[in-house]
């Protein structure tokens, strides 16, 4: 018997599990699409163009959007609060799934309000009402990236079987792994105008997805140095836990990157910098000596030269103590 979906949740933002530091844990590239539009009652499906590239990377993971859904009210809720509705991307990658959820929220500034989505409510109310009609809306190119915010952090986590979609069971394995991104309303959300928060309500009806229990990380997107960060970094030292300091600063890649490039510095430095150090005094002297004379004579020549020497020398030696 497949396992009961973790999905949805509550989003509480005062209670976190755990945070992560990763700009580069999610990358979206998504192509423009047709525009169709089907009624499904309960919710709103927007089938997406096939395309052979992957359009987004989560967790170093490759997925491609099959389709956008629009249900109302929202499918989580945010500190045990709903919106108007909710924008859920479907994507398929692998053996595993991956959705990005992001609330709708009414807006009374129409410089915040989705226009694709305005649209889309407009041509539907009166040619796409319930029992699956369908539509096709020409005066848009539908594109995903117009959905997801510009936030500084999203939460996510994971379930073994998709809220909306029947269970099977291959190999003793029921469902497939499905990573669930959310937009906390406070960080992002898609704006909706009072007269599309109507035609939502006219179009659908209300979904029947309870609410579940499940763990949850925030992922800071744009990182931001201060009193916070500090805090989170001082919190996992004195843990101990090797996993958590790595997230806190900055993810696998980034440190490995910044160990490679302070042993190059260390190299630079045993190797360079030292012989540089005492070539400068050479170059000194042969400038003072250059322009308090028109000539050099054999003399100064020899001097400069052990000088040199001896300078080159004492440069040697520093660099084989740092080995």
């Amino acid at each position: 018997m497949c396992e009961v979906s973790k999905m949805p949740i509550n989003i509480n933002s005062k209670t976190i599990e755990g945070k992560t530091y990763n700009e580069n844990l999610l990358s979206l590239d998504y192509q423009d699409s047709i525009c169709n539009v089907k009624n499904m009652c309960s919710y709103l499906l927007l089938p997406y163009d096939n395309t052979d590239n992957r359009q987004v990377i989560f967790d170093n993971k490759k997925y491609t959007l099959k389709n956008i859904k629009i249900f109302k009210p929202s499918l989580h809720k945010y500190d045990g609060i709903e919106t108007e509705g909710e924008i859920l991307l479907n994507h398929k990658g692998g053996k595993g799934s991956l959705k990005i959820c992001v609330p709708l929220v009414k807006t009374s500034n129409k410089n915040n309000e989705n226009n694709t989505l305005k649209e889309i409510f407009r041509h539907s109310i009166s040619k796409a009402q319930c029992d699956g009609e369908s539509i096709t809306v020409h005066n848009i190119k539908l594109n995903a990236n117009s959905f997801v915010p510009k936030s500084e952090g999203y939460y996510y986590y994971k379930t073994n079987n998709l809220m909306d979609e029947e269970c099977k069971c291959v190999n003793n394995i029921c469902g497939e792994e499905t990573n669930v991104i959310v937009y906390h309303k406070n960080d992002g959300y898609v704006g909706i105008s009072d007269d599309s928060t109507v035609a939502l309500d006219k179009l659908i009806n209300k979904h029947n997805h309870m609410i579940k229990e499940a763990t949850y990380k925030y992922n800071v997107n744009q990182i931001k140095e201060g009193f916070e960060k500090r805090n989170e970094l001082y919190d996992a030292v004195y843990k101990g836990d090797v996993e958590e300091l790595i997230d806190v600063i900055g993810g696998k890649k980034k440190v490995n990157k910044t160990i490679m490039s302070r042993n190059v510095l260390k190299w630079f430095q045993k190797h360079i910098f030292d012989y540089l150090y005492y070539l400068s005094g050479v170059i000194v002297v042969l400038a003072y000596m250059i322009s308090t004379q028109t000539t050099v004579n054999d003399k100064d020549a020899n001097a400069v030269s052990a000088m040199l020497s001896s300078n080159f020398d004492r440069a040697s030696v520093s660099v084989m103590k740092n080995e």
